[in-house]
């Protein structure tokens, strides 16, 4: 898929808010950093935030398990089962996780403004549905598109652009809201309008790419907030 290069008209009518999920909806981050955090404790190593950092939005800078066998002062399983019992932490951790402050919010604001809500993610479509089902916004989610539907994951515009042509948008009639560098990228490659919400994982991201960024979605009301970055509701 290719970029739109134009640029969106100011005052453009908005059309679809697109979330990415991970750091976004749910702090899944969090709960995955530090089960590899325990994990790397086990073998005798560690890794920084800001190495973490890089593994945030999917850049690959940084691989966990690549990092826990070069840096590991005992043996390591192997990977497929090392993994599962990662995943299955994970699963149990994020039990009766919710959405983060604000999210909720903006959907029904955008909703009741007549503003489709997509999610562009670079998890797969199996992790993204649980997560938004397990945090009760699934029915509020018109379109979904993942990086296991796509043929570039971000920072590559393919996840957007698949998931404003499922819903049936422009690009440049919708706002992305982003958490990562990554995302950020992948959404302005795509022609969107983008919020960045930086969690404490991704401080150290550069998001200036962004049209705004702010510190949560619970400290902005959503019709300002479009309306400071040129869009209508």
């Amino acid at each position: 898929m290719s970029r739109a290069h134009d640029e969106p008209p100011e005052g453009a009518r908005l059309d679809a808010l697109i979330f990415d999920l991970d750091g976004l909806i749910v702090d899944t981050e969090s709960v995955v950093h530090s089960v590899w955090l325990s994990v790397f404790e086990r073998h005798g190593c560690s890794f920084t935030v800001v190495e973490w950092s890089h593994a945030v939005g999917g850049d690959g800078q940084f691989r966990p398990l690549d990092a826990l066998r070069e840096r590991s002062h005992v043996p390591v399983e192997a990977g497929a089962r090392l993994m599962d019992s990662i995943e299955k932490q994970i699963e149990a951790r994020l039990d009766g996780i919710a959405p983060l402050p604000g999210v909720a919010s903006w959907m029904h604001d955008a909703l009741r403004l007549g503003v489709r809500i997509g999610v562009a993610s670079n998890s797969p479509r199996e992790w993204v549905e649980a997560r938004l089902n397990q945090v009760g916004l699934r029915d509020l989610v018109e379109a979904i598109s993942c990086r296991d539907e796509s043929p570039n994951a971000k920072p590559a515009p393919d996840i957007y652009l698949t998931a404003c042509s499922r819903l049936d948008v422009s690009p440049h009639r919708s706002v992305a809201v982003e958490d990562s560098r990554t995302g950020v990228a992948a959404a302005k490659a795509a022609g969107l309008r983008c919020i960045a919400v930086p969690n404490h994982l991704t401080r150290h991201h550069d998001l200036s790419a962004a049209d705004l960024i702010v510190n949560s979605l619970a400290s902005v009301g959503f019709a300002d907030t479009m309306m400071k970055i040129g869009s209508k509701c």
